[in-house]
């Protein structure tokens, strides 16, 4: 009861091809479709597009095959506009740490509370207190790397990596191997500052 969701849709043949032989040139192109995604019939109107993406930049000699369908009875449950964390990375500088703490110091001497014996006045402007300090003073994290210890300097390669990936494929390789060597140390050098 299943069928095959890359035979389904009619594709270019780049989008249709998962793997590249590492014998692959210009003169003798080998390259067959040997990754495929199952799905129950039941779902057969539900996909929309089935395709490969052989730019992908995912260190191997297969392309991801994605699988495009629509589901209508689920609720998209995705924040539009997800929040951003504190740039707790600043709070690390003793002086700075410092300088924060004396700010709200300040500000809650200053504190005036309408209802004293509300708690919920009281919490609600020690909120206010809170959040106008974080956003004009510690200000949010700069969107990085998923893992903790990545690096610009890693990230602006694995960029270049990417602009090689169809080109210039010693290239390639050469850039993959720093970057799994430089990912390497940083990960040990985060590791060793954590413990």
């Amino acid at each position: 009861n299943l069928f095959i969701t890359n035979t389904f849709f009619k594709q270019h043949p780049r989008r249709l091809y998962t793997w590249t032989s590492p014998k692959d040139s210009k003169e003798n192109i080998i390259r067959n479709q040997i990754d495929y995604i199952l799905l129950p019939k039941v779902f057969k109107k539900f996909v929309k597009c089935v395709k490969t993406f052989p730019g992908a930049d995912i260190n191997s000699d297969h392309n991801p095959v994605v699988c495009d369908f629509k589901l209508g009875y689920f609720k998209n449950n995705r924040k539009t506009n997800p929040t951003r964390k504190v740039d707790i990375q600043k709070l690390k500088d003793a002086d700075f740490k410092n300088y924060i703490s004396e700010k709200l110091e300040q500000k809650l001497e200053e504190l005036e509370v309408s209802e004293p014996n509300n708690l919920r006045s009281t919490f609600s402007v020690l909120e206010t207190i809170l959040v106008d300090t974080q956003k004009n003073e510690i200000g949010q994290s700069e969107r990085r790397g998923k893992q903790e210890w990545m690096t610009n300097d890693i990230l602006e390669m694995m960029e270049e990596r990417r602009k090689f990936k169809l080109t210039d494929k010693t290239e390639y390789k050469r850039l993959n191997k720093e970057i799994r060597k430089r990912c390497r140390n940083e990960k040990e050098r985060w590791l060793s500052e954590k413990c």
